[in-house]
């Protein structure tokens, strides 16, 4: 397999979760372990168990708030693994299998919708569409470095070129 040449690299944070400082220390720490054969989460939550380790402040340590999260981790869990199966009439699918719910924001508020809701309100619609945009446009960064890649890359970034960006009153559905 070919390969890229990497010339350097550095931490940098995904999103709002982490500073870029934070993202440097937590990036290394995790090298390290790594080095020393233990890049797991568990190995990582034993690591962070100790005062002194740099990780140790990014984990709650408070059981009852801990999982009150872990909760909410398996109702999103949830939430995602749920599908409902679409009928076509004609179409090169008879049917197919989607997400049941979307996150969407309504009035301000972050919530999950249905599948079948979203699809018939266009602002719900449009986040979705933006939101696979930004899925792929995720995935050509995730995969890039990939020689093996480059033809699909390619083909995806041709797609998104083509498609303009969704607005919610300019939606338009595919032809089912």
């Amino acid at each position: 397999m070919t390969r890229k040449k990497i010339s350097g690299f550095r931490f940098k944070p995904r999103d709002d979760f982490l500073s870029q400082k934070d993202a440097e220390v937590v990036g290394q720490r995790i090298v390290e372990l790594r080095e020393e054969g233990k890049a797991t989460p568990k190995a990582i939550v034993a690591d962070a168990r100790d005062l002194k380790s740099p990780l140790h402040k990014f984990f709650e340590w408070d059981d009852t708030k801990a999982s009150e999260k872990w909760r909410l981790d398996q109702a999103r869990a949830l939430i995602h693994n749920v599908v409902i199966e679409i009928s076509y009439e004609g179409g090169l699918h008879e049917k197919i299998d989607v997400k049941a719910f979307h996150s969407v924001v309504q009035d301000g508020k972050r919530s999950y919708a249905s599948a079948i809701t979203v699809f018939s309100q266009e602002d719900l619609a449009a986040q979705v569409v933006e939101s696979a945009r930004k899925e792929l446009e995720a995935w050509i960064h995730r995969y890039d470095m990939y020689e093996e890649l480059s033809s699909m890359i390619a083909l995806v970034r041709e797609a998104l070129e083509r498609v303009p960006r969704a607005e919610p009153s300019r939606r338009r559905r595919r032809a089912a």
